[in-house]
């Protein structure tokens, strides 16, 4: 199915401004704009530490200023669930009292709803215990209300983002089907009127959030070529199209082998299976180092391998995108902190 979860949070932390503009536009026209936003990810982070609800969403914190003149800034908390949740009121609820007990700030929570169910629309939590009430309504965007026509003509990549959502849950197990919606997406880019930053970027997102076996995955990087000559422009780099299948290639190569060995040691089954996943690590590995290094040198390669040889395979997917999205080390830096290091379990496993 992709990456939902890092496609939105790139595509939101980077188009804040028309993400709440497409979605959330009453928001969007009480917000001073041009003194910017703040990301507060690890604050939100700390209060709400990742892996113990099991949930499939993608929380957010900002702080906005909003237009009356002062100096009072609001925090907006924007909470993105694609599946159903029984409890999900409940915890809107929550995320919006707990920033606001940290803070001492006013919090406006936004959730968009991004699964596949029609009818299932929260919008309001409400408590009653003797008398005393407490109430949380919340606006909501729900991505089935959002035509494909009406989508497509809007210069927003936000638009973009919600299609490619869409095209993945629809495609999902079938990706000859999967292939033709991401190569529309991608002519989209070039036809919509965006820059070619914006291009870049969102070039990065679909293909993080709509992947393909490695076949297809080489099909369309020649049809983007050609896209390309068509266009008389080159917006995606050879060495962004490069990565689009290596890490996938190297790590089947690599993990067949080490599959067969270790399946004569322990059974076949057993021995395939881990010597895929540790294949998929090494494919990962390499492809990190080839963006790492073309981008910002040797030292900085060799470097950030040695920081994540011990990681796992989701950690390293999120460095592969950190390195192919960052423009700077700082921002490197900035989108590696989470990674810097290994699981406890691996720290463990490496001590025996």
């Amino acid at each position: 199915m992709g990456n939902f979860d890092g496609g939105w949070k790139l595509a939101v932390t980077r188009f804040l401004r028309l993400f709440m503009k497409l979605l959330f536009h009453d928001a969007y026209a009480q917000i001073d704009w041009k003194r910017g936003f703040v990301a507060l990810d690890k604050e939100l982070e700390a209060l709400f530490p990742k892996g113990k609800s099991g949930r499939k969403h993608v929380d957010l914190l900002f702080k906005v200023w909003l237009k009356d003149g002062s100096e009072q800034w609001v925090l907006i908390h924007i909470e993105i669930q694609s599946q159903r949740v029984e409890d999900f009121e409940l915890v809107m609820y929550e995320y919006n009292y707990r920033v606001y007990d940290r803070y001492k700030r006013p919090v406006a929570s936004f959730a968009v709803l991004a699964d596949e169910h029609p009818s299932w629309r929260p919008s309001r939590f409400e408590r009653n215990v003797l008398g005393c009430k407490q109430v949380l309504e919340f606006p909501t965007a729900k991505l089935l209300d959002f035509g494909d026509a009406w989508l497509e003509s809007q210069n927003n990549p936000i638009a973009i983002l919600i299609l490619a959502h869409r095209r993945a849950q629809e495609t999902h197990g079938r990706p000859g089907a999967r292939k033709l919606s991401k190569l529309k997406l991608i002519r989209g880019l070039y036809e919509g009127g965006l820059s070619r930053e914006d291009v870049q970027e969102m070039f990065r997102i679909i293909n993080w959030m709509i992947d393909l076996p490695e076949k297809l995955e080489l099909q369309l990087r020649h049809d983007i070529e050609q896209i390309e000559k068509e266009k008389q422009v080159t917006y995606i780099s050879s060495m962004d199209r490069a990565v689009m299948a290596l890490g996938a290639k190297e790590g089947r190569k690599k993990g067949l082998r080490e599959g067969v060995r270790k399946g004569v040691q322990k059974g076949m089954r057993e021995g395939v299976q881990k010597g895929m996943r540790e294949g998929r690590v090494a494919g990962l590995l390499e492809a990190i180092s080839v963006v790492a290094h073309s981008k910002f040198g040797s030292a900085v390669a060799k470097s950030l391998i040695a920081r994540l040889e011990n990681a796992d395979i989701d950690v390293l997917k999120k460095a592969q995108l950190a390195v192919a999205t960052a423009t700077s080390n700082e921002q490197l830096n900035q989108l590696l902190s989470p990674t810097a290091n290994p699981p406890a379990s691996r720290r463990r496993k490496n001590r025996k």
